[in-house]
């Protein structure tokens, strides 16, 4: 089971030959979390047809992915979310200083952080902070939200991605986020960032805020049609796949 992203870093082209040359024997089939792991198990000579998608998946008991009507969406708050420890990985740093920026140049919507961690946050009524939350509090909040934001310097894939997509949220994502190929369509469902570019997540608030009520509908819909293949059952499906070839 891999999720590790290709980053061509040293380790990993070293890794690659050490791969080739003692490890490559020892397994028949190979479960990835996505689009780039499985690039990364190719870089190692590993056979696509050795390789299945299913590692990772959002819970349908706790994230129920259903279409809601017109009268739930209207219900949902305009505010960003983020889910995670508040840590310089998790890029709140950047998350923060984005986000003072919309704000003092006019932004509306709020910003909602769910999580631990000893980064300071200032206290400012737009800004909600929330300790950690059990799947089921997440997941009511999710519904009542709008947009989901990780801004994340490295994320091998990302499940709080999937719960969010699932529970019909906008994405806002970093380029290292590793589901982004997998759950994120730019334009379609959300949008991608470049976790060095302040500006660029300032302008994606902006973009987000302009969107109409039709629009936020039809890229939350969109994001629960994505996620669908990235329940729990792709493990099932996957395991089932393996045992029959």
């Amino acid at each position: 089971m891999v999720d590790n992203n290709l980053r061509y870093s040293i380790k990993q082209i070293l890794g690659s030959l050490i791969f080739r040359l003692f490890y490559s024997k020892y397994a028949d089939y190979y479960l990835v979390s996505g689009i780039k792991s499985r690039q990364l198990l190719e870089f190692f000579g590993v056979p696509s047809s050795k390789i299945y998608y299913g590692y990772y998946g959002y819970s349908e008991e706790y994230f129920p992915n259903k279409i809601s009507n017109n009268t739930f969406e209207t219900e949902r708050e305009k505010a960003f979310v983020f889910v995670g420890q508040k840590i310089h990985r998790k890029g709140i740093d950047v998350l923060i200083k984005s986000y003072l920026n919309y704000l003092s140049n006019g932004g509306e919507w709020k910003l909602k952080i769910i999580g631990s961690g000893n980064y300071k946050i200032p206290k400012i009524k737009n800004i909600i902070q929330y300790d950690f939350m059990q799947p089921r509090e997440v997941s009511k909040l999710y519904q009542k939200n709008y947009a989901f934001i990780l801004p994340s310097r490295l994320e091998h894939w990302g499940t709080v991605v999937a719960e969010a997509a699932a529970s019909g949220m906008i994405l806002l994502l970093s380029k290292r986020v590793g589901s982004h190929p997998d759950l994120l369509m730019p334009g379609i469902n959300g949008f991608l960032f470049d976790i060095n570019n302040e500006m660029e997540l300032v302008n994606l608030f902006f973009k987000i805020q302009s969107l109409d009520q039709n629009q936020l509908k039809i890229m939350s819909n969109k994001s629960r049609e994505i996620a669908s293949k990235f329940s729990e059952d792709s493990f099932a499906i996957a395991i089932n796949l393996i045992l029959n070839s």
